[in-house]
C-alpha cells in the first residue's frame, strides 16, 4: 500500500496522532503562561471583582528596588560602644531611620547581617515576595 491506510501518508498520520498533544500543550501550558506573563502587567487582585489596570513596568519596580542600609553600633559620650544586657553591640532601630530619611521612605528590612563591625540591613520595597 503505497498511500498507507485509507490513503493517508505518515506524514499525515503523524499530523492526526500528534494534535492533541499540541491542542493539550497549548491550552493547559503555553496560553496560560502568556496570560500570567500579561497579568505581571496590571494591578489585579487575586480573587476581586474589580478589573486591573495596565500599570506597565511598576509591578517589576517595586519587586525589584532593593538597598542596603550600614549601620555603625551607637556609641556614648566618651565613644566606648553601646551594649544591651546580653552584652550585644546596640544599633538603631531601623524602623526609625526608614520612616525619617527619605531615600528610605516605602522600604521594609528583608534581612540584617553582621561583617566588619557594622550591622547592614537589606531593605525592600516588597519583602515579601
Amino acid at each position: 500500500m503505497a498511500g498507507g491506510l485509507l490513503g493517508m501518508g505518515s506524514r499525515a498520520w503523524a499530523a492526526v496522532f500528534g494534535a492533541p498533544a499540541a491542542l493539550g500543550l497549548l491550552v493547559f501550558l503555553i496560553i496560560p503562561f502568556v496570560m500570567a506573563f500579561m497579568l505581571t502587567f496590571t494591578n489585579q487582585k487575586l480573587m476581586s471583582p474589580n478589573d486591573g489596570d495596565f500599570v506597565g513596568l511598576r509591578n517589576y519596580e517595586r519587586v525589584l528596588a532593593m538597598t542596603v542600609l550600614s549601620q555603625a553600633p551607637e556609641r556614648d559620650a566618651e565613644g566606648e560602644l553601646v551594649r544591651d544586657e546580653a552584652g550585644d553591640r546596640v544599633f538603631s532601630r531601623v524602623r526609625d531611620i526608614t520612616r525619617t530619611e527619605p531615600k528610605y521612605d516605602g522600604f521594609r528590612p528583608l534581612l540584617s547581617f553582621e561583617a566588619f563591625g557594622r550591622r547592614n540591613v537589606v531593605l525592600a520595597r516588597d519583602p515579601a515576595f
